[in-house]
């Protein structure tokens, strides 16, 4: 088992195939046990967005481990036998890589750039411990907990987000829709638990379209708030369904037969016909 603690020499591929329960498996038992019990017995199937998002993070956070983390794949004719054997040789010469085309290392930089111009996200991303791994125990359930932070600098944990939008106001509803208030306090949590210190949680947000606009939106209290309730309430599920060593799906295990509406916004629209 893990010792708890902040470790800084761990890559991140071998972090998530450590123990311990992330906040991207709260997402998932959050979904459904089932679901995320078939995440732990598959693990995670890289996708080119993921690959995108460790790439835009090396090239921002870690440029220097890029050759090692990372392999810009040559333009070759994939039809002749010649192109071919070009990327046979290519992909032998380069397991364990991530593969990307320079076209997304070309954006990833743009993007960079794009950050940089931001005086206060240049200070930001200016010194601090990069990608750092923290273990902890939860107190309540006796479950091993992780989390991996993209910045600590000082008391404030600072997390990189690309976007569809970073308008304030409607990057909101974005962060709630994927569980950034969750990942939060899951990472204040850590900090706590490690240090035991208490700490600012900052999202760096840049919309991943021209012209890449950028924000930087600080967590309040009702946001870390209701990431606490909603986390907890996962992690509590999580521990149920590993001790009991049953992983249901939606019903809970529970057989029922569930009532189907409308969506709410149908609902408002027909409301006084309906009455």
């Amino acid at each position: 088992m893990v010792k708890p603690g902040i470790y800084k020499n761990i890559t991140i591929k071998e972090y998530h195939s450590m123990e311990g329960l992330s906040k991207s498996m709260l997402d998932k038992i959050a979904i459904s046990p089932a679901h995320l019990k078939q995440a732990m017995d598959e693990g995670t199937k890289d996708t080119d967005a993921l690959i995108f998002g460790r790439l835009f993070h090396t090239i921002v956070l870690e440029p220097r481990k890029f050759k090692k983390e990372f392999a810009i794949e040559p333009i070759v004719n994939k039809r002749t036998n010649e192109g071919k054997a070009i990327l046979q040789e290519f992909y032998e010469q380069n397991q364990g890589k991530d593969i990307v085309t320079q076209e997304d290392v070309d954006k990833a930089k743009l993007l960079k750039k794009q950050l940089m111009k931001n005086e206060i996200i240049k200070k930001l991303l200016t010194g601090g411990d990069r990608e750092v791994s923290i273990f902890w125990k939860d107190k309540e359930t006796g479950e091993l907990c992780k989390a991996r932070p993209d910045i600590l600098q000082g008391d404030i944990i600072i997390d990189l987000k690309t976007t569809t939008t970073a308008k304030p106001g409607e990057f909101d509803k974005k962060a709630y829709d994927y569980g950034y208030h969750k990942q939060a306090y899951w990472f204040l949590e850590a900090y706590k638990n490690a240090t035991g210190n208490d700490a600012r949680f900052v999202f760096i947000a840049i919309e991943k379209e021209p012209p890449y606009a950028v924000s930087v939106f600080m967590a309040n209290d009702t946001m870390i708030k209701i990431g606490e309730i909603e986390a907890r309430a996962d992690l509590k599920l999580f521990h149920e369904c590993k001790t009991n060593k049953k992983w249901p799906g939606y019903d809970l295990g529970k057989p029922q037969i569930f009532e189907l509406s409308v969506p709410g916004y149908v609902l408002n629209k027909y409301m006084e016909e309906i009455q």
